[in-house]
């Protein structure tokens, strides 16, 4: 399993790459678990790696070769939406509404939709660093972690601006989260755990036992 994200308590999906020639690569539960559903991508052996639930029956996946896919009746039917983008690996996937969502992935590239996934346009980051993960606290100020970097938005994805921390060489920061708007974890491969508690301004290397 690539990945798993749950709407409430009962409802959630997961999604992994077939490679028997099933496009069902897609599952559904709705009772916490106990039973899940499979549902038709209309890919085979293709990965998904993020997963976002705007509402139970409105979901994103962003994958390999570009494709993010969208469903708005709870996974009957996936449609396939135009990046204009058949290269990058999407890591990270969120919306800060119904409308408004991004992904980010390899070679630095992110891409923003305000259409509900209509239409998507690419950011100007100024880097190539896989990106991993994204973290918007609200609509204007978001966070996207990769390899060695962190950058962070303050205007919508405007202008994206890579922050200072003690990166260490071939580290990808795979996940972020903050759990108010100044306090903020970022963990890597590496094994390291970051953390800021100025809003992404300065980070310091955490000790953990292991």
């Amino acid at each position: 399993l690539q990945a798993v994200r749950f709407w409430d308590a009962n409802t959630g999906y997961t999604t992994a790459p077939l490679y028997n020639g099933s496009n069902f690569c897609i599952h559904k539960t709705t009772n916490a678990g106990q039973n899940w559903s499979d549902q038709n991508s209309g890919f085979t052996a293709m990965r998904f790696m993020a997963i976002w639930i705007v509402h139970p029956d409105t979901v994103y996946m962003s994958g390999n070769f570009g494709r993010i896919i969208k469903t708005v009746n709870g996974g009957a039917n996936w449609l396939l939406l135009n990046t204009n983008d058949t290269v990058t690996q999407f890591w990270g996937l969120q919306f800060v509404n119904s409308l408004t969502g991004y992904t980010a992935g390899s070679t630095g590239k992110i891409i923003k939709t305000t259409d509900a996934g209509a239409t998507w346009v690419v950011q100007n980051t100024g880097v190539q660093n896989l990106f991993a993960s994204i973290h918007f606290r609200n609509e204007t100020t978001g966070y996207i972690s990769g390899g060695s970097l962190i950058v962070k938005t303050t205007n919508g994805g405007t202008i994206w601006t890579s922050l200072s921390a003690p990166y260490i060489s071939f580290e990808t920061i795979r996940d972020i989260a903050f759990i108010d708007d100044m306090t903020g974890i970022a963990v890597s491969d590496a094994g390291r755990i970051l953390k800021t508690t100025n809003a992404g301004t300065t980070w310091v290397s955490q000790s953990f036992p292991g």
